[in-house]
């Protein structure tokens, strides 16, 4: 796992279709390297999507009849309005970024980790934030949301991460 993680934060990043199959395989290694409160994860991981049709379709095919712990992964749209609580993971595109002070809040308080892709979100709460750097896909990470929320990072996972407060 983690090679294939440092094979892609290390790659150059060439088309969006790339970027947007790098971002749901990093938001599939993110399942596995993370551990959630007692009963958060009951029957399978639900990863919602917001505002990104084409990464919720690369993220959907991916994790098709794949399982995390013996758990299976559900990948939805995410529908502005309505409560989080039920996801483990969210992904808020630039695109929705308006929505972010009001997802952030719900996210702490559910334990649902919170991944956007806008520069300066890391810093204000967001879980992980995708960035490229000279041509690189790579995350930023924020150690205080993730404390707040009760959601664990595996030491090998976190390393790879750019730690932001």
């Amino acid at each position: 796992m983690l090679l294939l993680i440092f094979f892609v934060f290390n790659g150059l990043v060439g088309t969006q279709a790339q970027v947007d199959r790098y971002k749901a395989l990093f938001m599939y290694k993110f399942i596995q390297g993370m551990e959630w409160p007692a009963g958060k994860v009951s029957s399978s991981y639900k990863v919602g999507v917001l505002g990104d049709y084409a990464v919720f379709s690369q993220l959907k095919t991916m994790t098709n009849d794949r399982a995390v712990k013996g758990k299976p992964i559900e990948v939805t749209q995410y529908t502005p309005g309505t409560s989080i609580s039920n996801f483990t993971m969210l992904y808020v595109a630039h695109s929705k970024r308006n929505l972010f002070e009001e997802l952030q809040k719900q996210a702490v308080s559910g334990s649902t980790v919170l991944i956007t892709e806008t520069p300066g979100l890391a810093q204000k709460g967001s879980f992980i934030n995708f960035k490229l750097d000279a041509g690189k896909l790579k995350f930023e990470m924020n150690r205080s949301s993730f404390g707040e929320a009760n959601v664990r990072v595996n030491g090998a996972l976190e390393s790879l991460a750019i730690i932001v407060q």
